[in-house]
């Protein structure tokens, strides 16, 4: 009796024993800032002339709400590797003054990121979270002259929690920065047209996100 008593007890705590090894899959939304110095807009002249241009913006902070998934593979109680992806939303962006043809254009990131998570289980149900990683990602402003979108790769740090609601279902919070180590650098191109006002510099513009992610795990 005494041994089926203690194994009773034994399969519970192993049933509330919330941190699992194995495959995890999740999704969220995410409050996104996105910083971009130096931006250098480019635009066709009013004229009708088909010149390029531009007007140099300066630095903007623009916030969304974006859309976060990730999926990975948690090896022990202390490490996992992690995939995610983050759409950050279109933001709208204002124009320079001499930009008379456009009040304002549309700016987004795409992010896909490969990380190696670093954990420390303080209780059966809290884990705490480092996170260290690289990014491809797509960046797009919508309205200038030449190609719209950059390519590129960029840093990725971030820190969490990761609260076990159910054995097999997390409710984690995250805070990750896309780009302070290296951030992206946007390109423009002219397609051969002459731009009045001074060129753009080969890399016109840095671009940096930090997110506040919420999400739901199921860990399999």
């Amino acid at each position: 009796m005494l041994k089926l008593v203690v194994a009773l007890v034994l399969s519970v705590v192993n049933l509330l024993c919330y941190g699992l090894d194995g495959f995890y899959l999740g999704g969220g939304v995410a409050l996104n800032q996105t910083s971009l110095d130096n931006i250098y807009k480019t635009y066709y002249a009013p004229d009708g002339s088909g010149d390029a241009v531009g007007s140099y913006l300066g630095n903007q902070n623009k916030s969304s709400v974006g859309t976060y998934f990730n999926g990975g593979y948690q090896f022990n109680d202390y490490f996992a590797t992690e995939v995610n992806f983050l759409w950050s939303n279109n933001q709208i962006y204002q124009p320079s003054p001499q930009d008379t043809g456009n009040k304002t254009f549309l700016g987004s990131q795409n992010l896909l990121a490969v990380n190696a998570l670093f954990l420390y289980p303080f209780t059966d149900w809290f884990d705490l979270k480092v996170r260290g990683g690289i990014a491809f990602e797509r960046a797009t402003l919508t309205d200038y002259v030449g190609s719209p979108m950059t390519d590129g790769f960029t840093s990725v740090l971030g820190v969490g929690a990761a609260f076990y609601i159910f054995k097999h279902i997390s409710l984690d919070l995250d805070y990750i920065n896309y780009g302070l180590l290296f951030p992206l650098n946007l390109h423009y191109h002219e397609n051969g047209n002459t731009v009045v006002g001074g060129s753009p510099p080969a890399n016109a513009a840095t671009v940096e996100n930090n997110d506040l992610v919420l999400s739901v795990n199921y860990h399999f």
